[in-house]
């Protein structure tokens, strides 16, 4: 998902994604949160791996991390 904000001159994006892991040691599924952000038009945005492991923990991780961007000033521009 990615959201922006443009308040006061800032023109920040924040990229956030769910992404499938391979499976743990005993066979379990695993997720990853990837989030990307910079100026908005950036080539070389900054990334970062937020948190890696079940579906259930990496989902509220990413909500956390939505709802502080959105504190921030942050809209969603895009569900990809």
């Amino acid at each position: 998902m990615r959201y922006e904000n443009r308040e006061q001159g800032h023109f920040k994006f924040y990229q956030i994604d769910l992404i499938p892991g391979p499976p743990d040691s005993r066979g379990k599924d695993t997720y990853a949160v990837r989030a990307s952000w910079g100026k908005i038009g950036t080539q070389n945005p900054r990334s970062e791996m937020k948190a890696v492991g079940p579906f259930e923990r990496c989902f509220k991780k990413m909500e956390k991390l939505i709802k502080r961007r959105e504190q921030r000033g942050y809209e969603k521009v895009s569900d990809k």
